[in-house]
Formats: C-alpha cells, structure tokens, sequence
C-alpha cells in the first residue's frame, strides 16, 4: 500500500469492526478524542487516489468503513 504513514501510524488492520479513514493527523487526534467505541483510525495524510481507495476497499471489505 503506498499511503504514507507517520511513525505509529502504521497500517495494520488489528480486527476491529468498525474503521474510521480521516485525512490527516489533526483530523485523526481529533476523532479519536470523542470516539467512544472501539475503532481503527486509519490517516491518509492528503487524498488518496484510486489505487490506494480500491487497494483499501479490498483490505476492508468485510469492515464497517466512515469516511
């Protein structure tokens, strides 16, 4: 996968339903501050293009995905 990846902050998919795609390191801070349930965070840093959207459709295809 080639979306850029802070230092922890990489993708690892660790069985959580529901996953949560933020744009970027703000956005995911702020999320995870008022997310009550458990969830993956997972920070594109910027926009993601097409190959990098389907590669994660497939990742998480049986996963509760919020953009």
């Amino acid at each position: 996968m080639s979306l850029k990846q802070s230092a922890g902050d990489a993708l690892m998919f660790n069985g959580d339903e529901k996953v949560i795609i933020v744009e970027g390191k703000s956005d995911k801070i702020k999320v995870r501050e008022v997310l009550i349930e458990p969830a993956e965070i997972i920070c594109t840093n910027g926009t993601i293009g097409q190959t990098e959207l389907e590669d994660l459709a497939d990742r998480l295809f049986d996963r509760d995905v919020l953009f």
